[in-house]
């Protein structure tokens, strides 16, 4: 992974934020959306934002440039959104975290910035994240490729990987050193951790709140910013796995070696994301 983000991207991205740039992120929010704990639904804020706008946006701005961020803005709070009619069990349940409107403005406007890059820092293949890039050119490449190697007869492996959890399972120092090899400045780093670290969240179940739960990795599912991290923390395992099929000719003309080596590269990078703590439940 070479790529490096371009000078102007770090000159943005650590930038005051303007007026234009926080309305164009409360336009881009959903309604009918659940708020956080401080009870403030994004309807609201669509509603009321000429009124308080200077203020909200002082807010905002003190929370990441001044890096004055509270330990209550980044509080919240996890609901279990079955994935099915009539779940059993844990695992199919989807825990989203409700953040408080001021954080998601925040989240919303810089995951907008990082897409602007995003062509830059990530492989090619990867089709989340990038502008002009979306599942259905996923599913257009699978069909193709498909339809290519009945008509040529080879002999073929599709490999699909389900990593379970992985929003929980991204370790921050491993966050970070990506981040930092991509190029992003220390000063958007340190603001960037400032999000992220002594983020409590609390668990919703069955309509009582639990205390409050200190966590040392994860990225939360229900944060704009989480995907594009995702997708920049995925990076390097992809383009390891592109370098491994460019070393045959034919993939499968070494089967066994080129597989084996898949195997051992893709248990190095789930190491690699394995949290050196735990999160601490009261």
């Amino acid at each position: 992974m070479k790529t490096q983000l371009p000078p102007e991207a770090n000159v943005e991205i650590q930038a005051t934020i303007s007026m234009e740039e926080m309305e164009m992120a409360v336009r881009q929010g959903k309604s009918a959306k659940a708020p956080g704990h401080f009870g403030f639904s994004h309807d609201f804020l669509k509603h009321i934002r000429k009124t308080i706008g200077h203020d909200l946006l002082q807010i905002v701005n003190d929370m990441y440039v001044g890096e004055a961020i509270l330990d209550s803005q980044k509080h919240g709070v996890i609901v279990c959104v079955p994935k099915k009619r009539q779940p059993e069990r844990p695992g199919e349940y989807r825990a989203l975290t409700l953040l408080n409107a001021e954080f998601k403005l925040l989240s919303r406007k810089l995951a907008s910035t990082l897409k602007k890059y995003t062509k830059v820092l990530l492989h090619s293949s990867q089709h989340c994240g990038i502008f002009d890039n979306n599942i259905y050119g996923a599913l257009a490449a699978i069909r193709e490729t498909t339809a290519h190697v009945e008509m040529k007869n080879s002999p073929t492996c599709l490999l699909t990987f389900d990593f379970a959890e992985t929003f929980d399972k991204i370790a921050y120092m491993y966050l970070f050193k990506v981040l930092e090899h991509c190029g992003f400045i220390p000063n958007f780093l340190t603001r960037l951790k400032k999000m992220y670290t002594n983020a409590t969240p609390s668990v919703q179940v069955n309509g009582h709140i639990s205390l409050p739960i200190h966590i040392h990795s994860g990225i939360r599912q229900g944060c704009s910013l989480s995907m594009l991290l995702f997708t920049i923390c995925i990076n390097p395992f992809l383009c390891m796995l592109v370098r491994c099929y460019k070393r045959t000719t034919t993939l499968w003309e070494e089967e066994h070696t080129t597989l084996t080596h898949i195997q051992t590269m893709l248990r190095s990078f789930c190491t690699l994301q394995t949290p050196c703590q735990k999160s601490e439940v009261p």
